[in-house]
């Protein structure tokens, strides 16, 4: 699914080679990513709490509740003129037709909230019954449907807003539908027993530190692009298209270091040792072929030829993805640790984490813009490399808290 950004981006660079509408789309997403991310542990809830028909019920109905309250944030900004100026404010845009067309692409983007979080709560349960692989077929379907939807777009003769928008739109719509159609084809009960009661109150009290979490993630980006424009010295946009295209292809890298939470749910804490010796060969293979592509000519080859952006985007992108290959070593010991959270269902420390990255990652943008050094992509992403490290600082310190707390008999297990 991450692939899928890479041809977004490619088809926005189409429309304008010099970053523009690329800097227009993140800043709208970098807003709708925030209702997105709350839900990005939907599928560790369902996994970890819908051990039963009735469990499963609870969970879905709380999916479905937090998704429709979470459209609310985008509804606003989208349609009224006050939430429109206080994204403006938030995020530094002072142009009126940027603004307008970033309200455009949030009215259409809300109902995919509710979308996604139905298809994160079906493959949480796909993932309990270690259908991994009918998961991965699912995914690998999101390339080709957006790619589709682009060429559409582009064949139409469409501007950039509804060509980006159907290219959102009717992927996660069928994947959702057939998220449905193989948990009904594939799921089967869990083996262990569910150990109490499930009530939509302590359905909440697992959710919230994890969708905190993701907010915190979320939030990340939004501070940095805020700032970023708030650089009086030269146009931001170009920036802010490195920055998007930059963590973007490095999200492809991190993506195996982010499924460590499913395999550490999965798999419970009986098999720690293993667990911890292919964790760290997945990263040291992914930091390597990371490497591979920043260090070479291929950065430039993907950034020029194939996104097709024009100079100083090509060259800033380049210097993001350098910075950024610190990022999956960081991430894979961050989500060990959340992992083990989620099994012992102490997901405060997580929570905590994610306002001790935002924390660090306003502190280093103000002091950096300060300075008159935020200008440059690479600062700008050493920003979030620095905020990456400060949450699997606190997630580690909080799990080494509670874990003093254990009976001595399960102490071996969050070593």
């Amino acid at each position: 699914m991450v692939v899928a950004r890479q041809f977004q981006n490619g088809a926005l660079a189409w429309f304008d080679p010099r970053g523009r509408e690329i800097a227009i789309f993140a800043y709208a997403t970098s807003f709708y990513w925030l209702p997105q991310a709350m839900l990005a542990f939907v599928p560790q809830l369902a996994n970890a709490l819908g051990r039963s028909r009735a469990s499963r019920r609870v969970c879905l109905k709380f999916t479905v509740g937090a998704s429709a309250v979470l459209t609310l944030p985008m509804i606003l900004a989208g349609f009224t003129p006050a939430g429109k100026q206080l994204l403006g404010r938030a995020l530094g845009i002072a142009e009126p037709a940027v603004l307008e067309q970033v309200a455009a692409y949030l009215r259409w983007l809300a109902p995919m909230i509710v979308f996604n979080g139905v298809r994160h709560y079906y493959t949480g349960l796909l993932v309990q019954a270690r259908r991994t692989g009918v998961v991965a077929a699912l995914n690998v379907t999101h390339v080709p449907l957006v790619a589709i939807a682009l060429a559409a777009g582009l064949l139409l003769k469409w501007s950039a807003v509804p060509t980006i928008l159907l290219a959102q739109i009717v992927p996660l719509g069928l994947q959702m539908i057939a998220a449905w159609v193989l948990f009904r084809a594939f799921y089967r009960e869990p083996l262990e027993p569910e150990e109490e009661q499930l009530t939509l109150a302590k359905t909440a009290h697992f959710f919230w530190p994890v969708a905190l979490t993701g907010l915190m993630f979320a939030f990340t980006r939004p501070i940095i692009y805020s700032f970023v424009n708030r650089v009086a010295s030269e146009d931001p946009k170009p920036v802010i298209a490195a920055l998007r295209v930059g963590f973007d292809l490095a999200v492809l890298f991190q993506m195996a270091s982010n499924q460590f939470r499913h395999v550490f749910v999965t798999f419970g804490s009986r098999h720690l040792p293993g667990l911890r010796k292919f964790m760290r060969r997945v990263v040291f293979v992914v930091t390597a072929l990371m490497l591979v592509v920043a260090l070479t000519p291929l950065k430039t080859l993907f950034f020029g030829r194939v996104l097709g952006l024009d100079s100083p985007v090509r060259e800033y992108a380049g210097h993001v993805l350098l910075a950024m290959c610190a990022v999956p070593t960081i991430i894979a010991w961050r989500n060990y640790y959340h992992g083990l959270a989620m099994i012992h269902r102490r997901t405060v420390g997580m929570g905590i984490g994610g306002v001790a990255r935002n924390s660090a990652a306003f502190a280093l943008s103000w002091a950096f813009l300060a300075a008159g050094w935020l200008g440059h992509p690479a600062v700008a992403a050493g920003v979030l490399v620095c905020a990456f490290t400060a949450e699997a600082s606190a997630v580690i310190l909080a799990t080494w808290s509670w874990r003093r707390r254990l009976p001595a008999e399960l102490r071996h297990d969050v070593n």
